[in-house]
C-alpha cells in the first residue's frame, strides 16, 4: 500500500530512502535503531524553505526545521505497528523547537 497522507515533496523524499509505500516503512523502521529512525524522520520531514522568513497573513513568520504535523503522523502510523522504536513526537519536545518564531521580512508592517 502507497504512502498516505504525507504529499508528492514527502513522499519523493520517503523514496530517496528506498521506502515506497507502507510496508517498506515498517520494514524499515523495525530493523532501525531509536536513533536510526528519529534521523530518518527527522531528513523526510525537513521542511525545504526552514529557517525562512515568509509572509503569513501579514506577519513575518519563521519556517520550522521539521513539518511537525507531518512527523507525528507517520510516528503514530509506526506507533500503532509497534514500530516506534520509543521516538518522541515533537510537540513533547522543548518549546523553543515546537513554536514558530515571529521574524521581520522586508515589505511587512510590524505588528504591535
Amino acid at each position: 500500500m502507497e504512502l498516505k497522507f504525507v504529499g508528492e515533496y514527502f513522499s519523493r523524499r520517503f523514496k530517496r530512502k528506498g521506502i515506497v509505500d507502507q510496508g517498506a516503512l515498517l520494514a524499515r523502521a523495525r530493523r532501525s535503531t531509536k536513533a536510526e529512525l528519529e534521523e530518518l524522520l527527522t531528513w523526510v520531514f525537513t521542511n525545504k524553505r526552514k529557517d525562512k522568513c515568509i509572509d503569513l497573513a501579514g506577519r513575518g513568520y519563521s519556517v520550522r526545521k521539521t513539518n511537525i504535523k507531518g512527523y507525528n503522523s507517520a510516528l503514530g502510523y509506526l506507533r500503532n505497528h509497534r514500530a516506534s522504536k520509543g521516538v518522541r513526537s515533537i510537540g513533547r519536545r522543548p518549546v523553543a523547537e515546537v513554536f514558530p518564531k515571529r521574524c521581520e521580512k522586508k515589505g511587512l508592517k510590524k505588528s504591535k
